[in-house]
């Protein structure tokens, strides 16, 4: 059994941050959600994929409540905000004691067509606790292109993501491509169970200085959850995110709940 502390991580992304995969909202909506994702570390993947488990008594686990708001300007072109906070366990911790404190907020602009593509665009701004987001931290940008649509019983809410980190103190991580495919049954007009597919990978290279290094990381996720629409203005939703193939990356479980206010202005 090894300990898994120094291989890259791809975090999961789609969870945390003020967009999501579903739609912009209608025009003069306001939504308030209240999200909590929890990470557990299983171990990680080497650089051939094999699956390597932590050590006995090694569990870093990592809980982050976010609160998000969502305002829609026209029909179709919604701005979203979503402020996490990120709680490590003694693990999960880069200095070994438990840490929690303010993430970086995270800003978004979000576009749907009528036609179900759509797209948007958000930022990570450099600011939060310093024993969360360090002395100084980066700015990083998001940009997807999006589709939403539903067919009969089976909707769809699928996005491709691309992601950079500027450079802080000589230090860029490398870039990232996201593609998550979610297609959900919906049961009743009420319940709709789905399958969250998530394939992170890294783009180009890690670069320290005059130092470059190629993680060439890359993870699978599946998310089985459920959406639950309680009335016209309350929405539930929850997921168990569970890592399944990687490269140089960590293996996780997890837990995602929602739970999504919305009224009209």
């Amino acid at each position: 059994m090894k300990k898994i502390a120094s291989l890259a991580v791809l975090a999961a992304t789609s969870s945390v941050f003020a967009w999501d995969e579903y739609g912009a909202l209608s025009a003069k909506k306001l939504e308030v959600d209240v999200m909590v994702n929890y990470t557990a570390g299983t171990g990680g993947y080497d650089e051939d994929g094999k699956k390597l488990d932590n050590e006995d008594g090694f569990s870093p686990a990592t809980t982050v409540p976010v609160l998000g708001v969502k305002y829609g300007i026209i029909d179709g072109l919604d701005v979203e905000l979503a402020v996490p906070f990120t709680m490590y366990n003694e693990d999960a911790s880069p200095t070994g004691e438990a840490l929690s404190g303010l993430d970086r907020t995270n800003l978004g602009l979000k576009y749907t067509h009528a036609t179900g593509f759509g797209g948007f665009v958000a930022v990570d701004l450099p600011f939060g606790s310093e024993d969360i987001v360090t002395p100084d931290p980066a700015t990083s940008i998001y940009a997807a292109i999006q589709y939403t649509k539903t067919f009969g019983k089976v909707a769809l809410n699928d996005f491709v993501l691309y992601k950079t980190t500027l450079e802080v103190n000589d230090y860029k991580p490398a870039d990232l491509l996201e593609i998550y495919i979610k297609p959900q049954y919906n049961v009743t007009d009420k319940i709709g169970p789905y399958l969250g597919v998530d394939y992170q990978m890294s783009l180009g290279k890690t670069k320290m200085g005059e130092l470059e290094m190629d993680p060439k990381s890359s993870l699978l996720t599946l998310k089985p959850g459920i959406n639950y629409i309680a009335t016209d203005a309350i929405g539930l939703e929850a997921n168990v995110p569970v890592t399944v193939m990687g490269k140089s990356a960590g293996a996780s479980i997890g837990a995602y709940l929602g739970f999504y206010y919305t009224i009209g202005l």
